[in-house]
């Protein structure tokens, strides 16, 4: 998606973001989330560009659930989220 697309999303986002990340600095992260209209940035402190299998202690299911319920979501969405990123650690890890 490009950035420009970003502003169309009316939809709650939590973009979870590793703060070591060299793929994708933070200072874009910020930029990137800053174009969407219900978007959260919650950064991984230590974390690179995959905190959900490099920290996943602190790319947690309660950061994601919090979120969501502030954000008026429902757990169903973020239980999807979370089995997504389950998909990712264990694909991941098989490397």
């Amino acid at each position: 998606m490009l950035l420009d697309d970003l502003p169309r999303l009316d939809i709650p986002v939590l973009v979870l973001w590793g703060t070591a990340d060299k793929i994708f600095p933070v200072r874009r992260t910020r930029d990137a989330t800053s174009r969407l209209e219900k978007g959260q940035l919650d950064l991984v402190q230590g974390s690179g560009h995959l905190p959900h299998f490099e920290l996943p202690e602190r790319a947690t299911l309660s950061r994601v659930l919090a979120y969501s319920y502030h954000a008026g979501c429902g757990v169903v969405r973020a239980s999807v989220v979370m089995s997504s990123l389950a998909y990712c650690r264990r694909v991941y890890s098989s490397f």
